[in-house]
């Protein structure tokens, strides 16, 4: 375990014998490997964040879950 919480160095990520394997994965599967799954993401820019400071409208799709 890193003593020096939170790690923002990604090379660092999952290197220890006990790690979040649920982090590991969901940042595995994203395009950029970026995801909020685990604590303290956003410290690192770890999130995945889209961000408008002026936003002029904003759209909600939803769909069945089959």
């Amino acid at each position: 375990m890193n003593p020096d919480q939170p790690d923002t160095t990604t090379g660092a990520f999952y290197q220890d014998a006990v790690t979040n394997q649920y982090a590991r994965a969901v940042h595995g599967e994203t395009a950029d490997g970026k995801a909020y799954a685990f604590a303290f993401d956003e410290v690192g820019a770890q999130e995945s964040l889209v961000h408008d400071g002026d936003p002029l409208r904003a759209d909600l799709v939803l769909d069945p879950a089959d």
